[in-house]
């Protein structure tokens, strides 16, 4: 009962830290997905979009945005409230994470603590940005997979497999985890271990979503390979963007 205490107070430090330091509408990536999110509430989505293409491919975080914008209006409130949350939720996460690996109350507290004056948890806590939504649905993918290996699940497998194909609808990044699940994966069948089973299912939920989404987007846009094509213009635009003096000697 002690170390929940413990948890609360480090909660409501964290919480009162990222209000202190609170950032807001920042003009940069937000202000492409609040447009894009109230292109939703206007129910013409994405609407005359001149942003970053990638951000088309997001959609969990413009429903997301779109909703906070409905239930609170057009505000930095609306804008903060589902980043803060899932900040909390990391933090959580971070406790338990941190309490099944190393079977230690202390390290799991110390680790909740560092994460609640992270510097860019705190800054990415108060920003529209669609990061902190998918560390959470990563790293508790990874946590499900990690009691799954534990336990021999395979329902908790599955799960994890979901979690992480839900976190592709926010951002990329588990991509970098396909990577190492698979050497990971690689390196099981090599020690030959009866519960390699168990991290395949999760590699090919996430491969799946190219297939899935493929689908969806050849019902709706009538192009099976519009993510591809989307990741494609995005660097021609981030091109453009980041390097504009130089773009013309070799495009």
């Amino acid at each position: 009962m002690k170390n929940k205490i413990y948890l609360a107070a480090i909660v409501v430090v964290a919480i009162a830290a990222r209000l202190y330091f609170l950032i807001g509408f920042v003009f940069s990536d937000d202000s492409y997905y609040s447009f894009l999110a109230h292109k939703i509430l206007q129910g013409n989505y994405p609407g005359h979009y001149l942003g970053y293409p990638i951000f088309l491919l997001r959609i969990n975080h413009t429903f997301l945005m779109s909703t906070a914008f409905k239930l609170f209006g057009n505000n930095e409130v609306a804008l903060i409230i589902f980043p803060l949350i899932f900040s909390v939720f990391n933090l959580i996460l971070l406790y338990y994470f941190t309490k099944a690996i190393t079977h230690s109350e202390r390290a799991a507290l110390i680790s909740a603590l560092l994460l609640a004056f992270f510097p860019t948890d705190v800054a990415f806590s108060t920003i529209g940005f669609p990061d902190l939504f998918n560390t959470f649905f990563i790293y508790l993918g990874l946590f499900l997979l990690w009691k799954a290996y534990e336990i021999k699940s395979i329902w908790l497998s599955i799960l994890s497999g979901m979690l992480f194909f839900i976190s592709m609808q926010f951002k990329e990044n588990i991509y970098f985890f396909l990577i190492l699940l698979f050497l990971f994966w690689i390196y099981l069948l090599y020690k030959k271990d009866n519960k390699q089973s168990l991290i395949l299912i999760p590699i090919l939920i996430i491969l799946s979503n190219f297939f899935i989404e493929g689908l969806i987007y050849l019902l709706i846009k009538n192009d099976f390979f519009y993510r591809l094509k989307i990741i494609k213009s995005n660097y021609t635009y981030c091109y453009y963007d980041f390097f504009p003096y130089t773009a013309i000697k070799y495009l």
